[in-house]
């Protein structure tokens, strides 16, 4: 195992994961939206959703514990800054998808986007990304528990991926189906991606890179996934499905890898 040596507010390897993640962003609006045929780029869309989210959240787990764990408490206005901002955007980003995209700029539409019953298109990360921080401050305790045990961490990685196998069809209230996933709107369940969290809080606690046997579980998910491809389609992805997320652990994995290594090569 190697010290990847962070800062106290910044760490390398994550400011340059982060990077790829929003290259990868980059590189999915290219595909979508340009006009670019998709079915060409079909196989590499689903590779990028993959991992980008998932990515993502592993980071806010990293950042979460350098700027919530490592004091004593977390601070309640840093944690409700972090909430603020990301409904703010979810909010304005979703007002603007119904109101100008759509031409629904009614009463209706309006409480329906306050209430959360409405999520509209391209924005509804942003609420699991004010949700997942919150979270983390509130369960500090059981969460520090959680990741100073490899074994315990294991266990309830593995149990937050079996909420993966809950009937989904089922899920009829959307604010259930926020933390458990559903079948009625796009919805990033915090539950079933919460293990990302736990993952880059974990690396982050022990300032370590993935060993040689985590890395290459990251590289089997990614060859799983791939699998999937070959075969003519891919995990569900809304809901998500057990190897939709574990395969996302994967690439995750690697990402934080490579970024570790990519940073190893800039100065010291």
């Amino acid at each position: 195992m190697t010290d990847t040596k962070p800062s106290p507010r910044h760490n390398l390897p994550i400011d340059i994961m982060k990077g790829l993640l929003i290259t990868n962003v980059a590189g999915m609006h290219t595909i979508g939206y340009t006009g670019v045929p998709r079915f060409l780029f079909e196989n590499l869309w689903d590779f990028l959703s993959m991992v980008t989210f998932s990515g993502f959240v592993f980071c806010m787990g990293y950042v979460v514990q350098l700027t919530y764990y490592e004091k004593a408490n977390p601070s309640a206005s840093t944690v409700w800054r972090s909430f603020s901002r990301a409904m703010l955007a979810f909010y304005l980003s979703t007002f603007a998808y119904f109101f100008i995209y759509k031409s629904q700029a009614d009463l209706s539409t309006l409480l329906s986007v306050l209430l959360l019953q409405k999520l509209g298109s391209l924005s509804e990360f942003l609420l699991s990304f004010a949700i997942f921080p919150l979270v983390a401050a509130i369960l500090a305790r059981p969460i520090k528990a959680v990741i100073a045990s490899g074994r315990l961490l294991t266990v309830v990685i593995f149990l937050l991926l079996m909420t993966t196998f809950i009937p989904y069809d089922q899920v009829t209230s959307p604010y259930a189906a926020i933390w458990v996933g559903g079948t009625g709107e796009v919805y990033y369940p915090v539950i079933q991606y919460f293990p990302l969290l736990l993952m880059g809080a974990y690396f982050a606690s022990r300032r370590l890179e993935p060993t040689g046997i985590q890395l290459m579980l990251g590289i089997f998910g990614l060859l799983v996934f791939e699998g999937f491809m070959l075969i003519g389609g891919v995990p569900s992805r809304f809901p998500p499905s057990f190897f939709w997320v574990f395969c996302s652990m994967g690439a995750a994995m690697v990402w934080y890898w490579a970024s570790i290594r990519l940073a190893a090569w800039g100065p010291t």
